[in-house]
């Protein structure tokens, strides 16, 4: 990164990356933001789970809001997402 943002912004980040590089490039970034604000967009579940806040959408909609061990309580999609993708 050439500036030093205040704010970051992934949106998919890693999306297209297969399971390998996808952790090559979490370990790079895991000290890029710790000194930022960091809104990740993400799908899989694996590269937000240690996020401090989720945000769950649900048609557009934010139906759920925690960090994980939160929303594994008390919403049941995002129970059932992580059931279904890491196999919880």
């Amino acid at each position: 990164m050439i500036r030093d943002p205040e704010i970051l912004l992934l949106d998919e980040a890693t999306a297209h990356l297969d399971s390998a590089s996808e952790k090559l490039v979490h370990k790079a970034l895991e000290t890029l933001m710790k000194s930022r604000t960091t809104l990740l967009i993400a799908h899989r579940l694996a590269t937000v789970i240690n996020a401090d806040q989720l945000l769950v959408l649900e048609e557009g909609i934010i139906t759920g809001t925690g960090n994980h061990k939160e929303l594994l309580e008390k919403h049941s999609l995002y129970k059932e997402l992580v059931e279904h993708q890491l196999s919880i």
